[in-house]
């Protein structure tokens, strides 16, 4: 229990003569400064405090400004001054103290994040257990590629740089790799936090440019090629000049149907019924059957392909190496076509779906269903039960374009 308070002027010999009580600590008052005083524990140790009331609230505030005899009286004094003048401004010493030593903090921070370096967050990616051999290969192609860049701290990698290194050499499949690693790395570098904040180390990952890019050429032009009036009549010329009668049949059958590479590659023989004119794909990408009407010419393009396979659980295109035709198609294609880009399965879906709103006018809804895309309100998808046959006509007249 503290004793009765004591009042003098705080000097060098008086702090040192104030002597501890057993009893308890007790304050010695300066009546120079008022609010300024010496707190004396029973331990003998000594700390100057500044003690009054914040302006506008009822909050009291005993503030340490100083231990003696680490600190003069002078400059306690001075201290205690401060505190007390904040307080008479109605600002809390402790709580402004409190928010200075977290913004301090916050900017210490912020500090050691800008100046992380691209091998701090390389292994800060790695330690998501990507597997031994994954980061060796991680290590290797970073430290061969990006070896003057590893130690420069991670915010000075420029989306310029990452462009100019992408365009410099040969972009082959290796250098696509080391692109993924490097963008999966600077991925990581966008979830680094400031701590106390929501700012990341990087705002947006700097490889993005050359997605960008290239999503803005492939944006700007002919994503098929296989438009009515530009590349289709090339590319069905080159199709029926194929050796190979099952190739030509599982080109056609796709661009006059709309399907999926893997669709077609996994359909079989007991899917298929040539009475009523009707296919059903059960390995789609929604995980539901979709059954597709035949138009006349796919009746008789798959009626020619039939009588080799009597096992209704054999493929219906049991092609192993087609990516030996789509080659072949590249090379013996017209010119007008083969300076186009390199001609890709997945465009003639691409081509379908053109062709049945440009050239057969369906519309947007029916294109929709026959691509077995999911309905777009909660009436088309749980209520309307759509009779895909209505749409024969429609796959009649696409194969007639075809």
């Amino acid at each position: 229990m503290a004793i009765a308070t004591q009042f003098k002027k705080l000097t060098e010999r008086s702090v040192k003569e104030a002597q501890p009580d057993p009893a308890g600590y007790y304050f010695v008052r300066d009546t120079q400064l008022r609010g300024f005083a010496l707190r004396v524990f029973p331990s003998g140790a000594k700390s100057f405090i500044a003690d009054s009331t914040v302006s506008g609230s009822r909050t009291r505030r005993k503030v340490t400004v100083g231990k003696w005899p680490r600190d003069k009286v002078s400059d306690a004094r001075e201290l205690a001054a401060e505190a007390l003048r904040q307080m008479a401004r109605g600002i809390d010493p402790v709580e402004h103290r409190k928010s200075e030593t977290a913004a301090k903090a916050a900017t210490q921070a912020h500090e050691r994040l800008a100046s992380t370096t691209l091998r701090d967050v390389l292994e800060r990616h790695l330690k998501r257990g990507l597997g031994a051999a994954t980061e060796k290969q991680y290590r290797k192609d970073i430290e061969r590629e990006f070896g003057n860049w590893l130690d420069e701290p991670v915010r000075d990698i420029t989306r310029q740089a990452c462009e100019d290194w992408w365009l410099a050499g040969s972009q082959g499949v290796a250098k696509s790799r080391v692109k993924r690693e490097l963008a999966a790395v600077l991925n990581t570098a966008t979830r680094m936090q400031v701590p106390g904040s929501d700012e990341p180390l990087l705002a947006k990952n700097p490889m993005d440019i050359i997605r960008e890019a290239r999503h803005k050429v492939n944006s700007a032009s002919d994503k098929t090629h296989l438009y009515v009036d530009n590349g289709l009549d090339d590319w069905v010329h080159t199709v029926m000049a194929l050796p190979e009668t099952l190739i030509r049949a599982y080109l056609l059958f796709m661009v006059c149907t709309g399907c999926r590479v893997k669709e077609v590659d996994t359909l079989k023989w007991r899917d298929v019924d040539l009475v009523a004119r009707t296919v059903t794909l059960k390995d789609t990408k929604s995980g539901r059957p979709h059954e597709i009407p035949l138009s006349a010419g796919m009746v008789v393009l798959l009626r020619s392909l039939f009588g080799n396979h009597k096992n209704p659980t054999e493929l219906v295109f049991p092609i192993k190496n087609i990516r030996k035709w789509v080659k072949w198609i590249r090379n013996n294609c017209a010119p007008d076509y083969r300076n186009n880009k390199a001609f890709k399965l997945k465009w003639l879906r691409n081509t379908f779906a053109h062709l049945m709103t440009n050239g057969v006018n369906c519309t947007e809804e029916e294109v929709q269903r026959m691509m077995s895309h999911s309905a777009s309100t909660v009436t088309a998808k749980h209520y309307v039960d759509f009779d895909m046959n209505k749409l024969r006509e429609k796959y009649d007249e696409l194969t007639i374009w075809v």
